[in-house]
């Protein structure tokens, strides 16, 4: 009998006895122990505990006086004993239950504390128990077999949704979101404590201390247990792409739908580049993150096999609209290329799941294959006549849209000339110091700005750059092709001749595999000479690493992208967010509209850019504002004249128009007015009576009628319905009558500094012929204008 259980018996003897003094029930509350009568009442409780004399029957536990009624009867004649009695809501506190072990050799249900010597009565034969068997049962390695004998069963378990984790938390139900399973021990673990037990796990056996990538191994392991799990083990997906996934439940979802990952492996059969395989785990997210969206407007919606029916279509169709974040009042989407993508991948997705039905594959659960195959049909059929109606057309209009309205900027010229010093500069200082003592410090930086550099200089994708090869460099720098060309070096002039000997020529693989050359100054090339040796002398980098651009103990290449904005802030620049490959090309390719150049130039060009010269008018060659208005106007005034013919087989350069007469159709060009409105064209004549007219705003000319009578003129006009030609003469004097009439009549247009229109100074000229003829219109505008330009 322990200490405690003496001590419970004794205070409640004592409490016993007050009891009876004080004429109570016989009845006592010991601590946390309840005393009874007799021992029928503590029978009549849902779980009788051992007798009190046995250690086991009690648990060392504090337990709650507010929720546990244990009771201990009188003592019994024959046996000298109590019994204890307790809740049913705790009753597991006070009988010790042990956790429950499955067999992976009979697949049943063994009791935790038993399992050893179940596996030593009943699968004596099997070879891990014959080597359990020989070790000794203090040994350590004993007990690590023992664990991974009743981890695979306990996984198996797992398999069929019955999860029993390596430690369990009392009164909570473990479920496979919460647990999963180590890919060296097989045992569950809680998903926020799998990263740190991977690197202390007894059968971990790795010593590559690189990024942990356990939990997306995890989900990965898990799924292979499954019925499809040697499909998904024979796939390149696996290792290529999966493993390198974010583990997270949208990651869980794709390695719980072998539709998804069938999609991922045939899309994967198409991308010969291993840099283009991140682009699929984007794409094979989006179809998983559309079937979680799915499951939460119907549960129904299992996985993506259950989505491909034409009755869930008004289902699909809300789902892409949450993933796109569509909303509804202005009818405009945050993602509109999502809504427009969709859909083709939902019709390559039912492409490929009649293949499998029809290959009779047992990857995916159908019952009737007939009507499978129609539903699936029948939904593609929506999918091709309706999307357009319901998402794309919609998604295409706000995408045109946001394009239209978005400004074209182009970076800075004195920001690109900033970041092109700052590269100088940075580039030649960690060259010395390389020359001086090799350091990986040094040495990124020079990788860093000489990337940037010849970006910056090619005008180049970064793609086109970043993943330059280091193989197909060195090939390439030994093979000079220059020298077998001397028909073709005849034909330059000498200055291009010079540039052929300043530049070393390099291909490179770009966008769409194809073949892009990539200049490098003479400057440049000794920077990436120092980087190839330190390649071949320096033991910093791994052999599977084949790119040339990368950083020492890296498997990838550098992020073009995040260099050049690196710099572009560090530089100084006043817009450095408009320095971007993009923008840099599209710099160039406008830049070039200021050159005459011919088709087949054009057609250098673009082909040095990697695109065709489609691509390159279409989108590359922006529209400048300046441009535009200057050249395209010509054409509009040119028609608006009717003299088109006078300009037969004339190009837009060659076209000149007198604009002097014309100055009035173009608001915005004012400098012309200034000019003529800086002659001075007041000389004192004969004035009449002035009236003192003031009005804010031209609400009705006819209305200025009173303040004509005031002047008397012999000047009579009918109608001024043609194009106003200014005169050359003398220049009519301006009285104070005529002025403050005029100002009165444009007083709106004086206040708001704003160009009169034409057909407003015909009107008025008409209004007041009187006073006004065909000469005096180039007067009145030039009048408005100097009166705002002086106020």
């Amino acid at each position: 009998m322990t200490a405690r259980t003496k001590r419970i018996l004794q205070l409640a003897e004592l409490e016993a006895d007050d009891n009876k003094k004080k004429s109570k029930p016989k009845t006592a509350v010991c601590d946390q122990f309840a005393i009874f009568e007799n021992n029928e009442e503590a029978d009549n409780s849902q779980n009788l505990a051992k007798n009190v004399s046995d250690p086991i029957s009690c648990i060392e536990t504090p337990l709650d006086n507010s929720e546990i009624e244990n009771t201990i009867s009188d003592p019994n004649p024959a046996t000298n004993s109590f019994v204890l009695k307790r809740k049913s809501t705790v009753s597991f506190l006070f009988e010790k239950k042990h956790k429950k072990t499955f067999c992976t050799f009979c697949d049943s249900e063994i009791d935790s504390k038993h399992f050893a010597r179940h596996l030593e009565r009943n699968h004596k034969n099997k070879k891990e128990i014959i080597e359990l068997s020989k070790l000794k049962k203090s040994d350590p390695e004993r007990k690590k077999l023992l664990s991974l004998i009743r981890n695979e069963g306990n996984l198996e378990a797992g398999v069929r949704g019955h999860i029993i984790p390596k430690r369990r938390v009392l009164g909570q139900e473990a479920d496979e979101d919460t647990y999963i399973v180590c890919t060296y021990c097989k045992s569950y673990l809680k998903k926020k404590y799998l990263c740190r037990h991977v690197k202390r796990c007894f059968a971990n056996t790795e010593t590559d201390s690189g990024r942990s990538h356990a939990v997306i191994d995890s989900f990965i392991y898990s799924a292979c247990q499954k019925k499809y799990g040697k499909i998904l083990n024979s796939m390149n997906l696996k290792k290529e792409v999966l493993s390198k996934m974010r583990g997270d439940k949208v990651a869980k979802e794709i390695m719980n739908d072998i539709l998804i990952i069938s999609w991922g492996d045939d899309l994967l059969k198409k991308t010969p580049i291993s840099r283009n395989k991140y682009h699929l785990t984007a794409k094979m997210r989006r179809c998983a993150n559309f079937v979680i969206n799915m499951r939460t407007i119907d549960p129904k919606y299992k996985d993506m096999l259950s989505c491909l029916k034409p009755e869930a279509f008004d289902d699909v169709i809300e789902a892409t609209k949450k993933m796109s974040r569509y909303d509804p009042e202005t009818r405009t989407f945050r993602s509109g290329s999502t809504a427009l993508q969709f859909g083709a991948y939902l019709k390559q997705i039912a492409d490929l799941t009649m293949k499998i039905i029809l290959r009779k594959k047992v990857l995916i659960p159908v019952g009737d294959v007939e009507i499978c195959l129609k539903d699936l049909k029948r939904f593609k059929n929506l999918i091709e006549t309706q999307w357009t109606t319901e998402l794309g057309s919609l998604a295409m209009k706000d995408i045109n849209n946001r394009t239209a309205n978005k400004p074209k900027l182009l970076p800075l010229t004195e920001d690109i000339i900033k970041l092109k010093q700052l590269l100088d500069k940075s580039a030649e200082e960690a060259y010395v110091e390389l020359k001086r003592k090799k350091t990986m410090e040094d040495y990124r930086v020079l990788v860093e700005t000489t990337l940037v550099s010849t970006i910056l200089h090619n005008r180049k994708r970064v793609g086109d750059i970043q993943y330059l090869e280091i193989e197909s460099y060195e090939k390439q720098y030994k093979n000079d092709v220059t020298n077998n060309q001397d028909e073709f070096l005849k034909s330059l002039t000498e200055t291009e001749k010079i540039l052929t000997q300043h530049y070393k020529k390099i291909n490179s693989c770009g966008k769409g595999s194809r073949t892009v050359s990539v200049l490098i100054p003479k400057e440049t090339l000794k920077y990436y000479d120092m980087i190839l040796s330190i390649r071949k002398t320096m033991n910093w980098f791994s052999e599977k690493n084949i790119y040339f651009f990368t950083y020492p103990k890296s498997q990838r290449w550098i992020d073009g992208t995040a260099v050049i904005r690196k710099y572009a802030n560090k530089c100084g620049a006043k817009q450095p967010h408009l320095i971007t490959s993009s923008r840099l090309r599209k710099h160039i390719a406008t830049v070039t509209q200021l050159l005459a150049l011919k088709n087949n130039e054009i057609d250098q060009l673009a082909k040095f850019m990697g695109h065709t010269p489609r691509t390159h008018e279409q989108f590359y060659k922006l529209p400048q504002d300046i441009y535009l208005t200057a050249k395209i106007s010509k054409l509009l005034q040119m028609m608006e004249k009717g003299n088109a013919a006078d300009f037969k087989n004339k190009s837009l350069d060659e076209i000149d128009i007198n604009i002097n007469a014309e100055l009035s159709e173009v608001e915005t060009d004012e400098e012309d007015v200034q000019k003529e409105s800086s002659v001075d064209c007041e000389v004192h004549s004969k004035q009449d009576k002035e009236t003192d007219v003031t009005v804010n705003t031209v609400k009705n000319i006819s209305g200025l009628s009173e303040d004509c009578q005031a002047i008397k003129k012999k000047k009579t006009i009918k109608d001024i319905s043609t194009k106003v030609k200014s005169t050359k003469g003398l220049r009519k004097r301006w009285n104070e009558s005529e002025k403050k009439l005029v100002k009165k009549a444009f007083a709106k247009n004086i206040n708001n500094r704003v160009f009169p229109k034409k057909e407003l100074i015909i009107k008025f000229i008409n209004q007041h012929s009187e006073l006004f003829g065909e000469d005096d219109y180039v007067r009145i505008r030039t009048l408005v204008v100097n009166e705002y330009n002086t106020k």
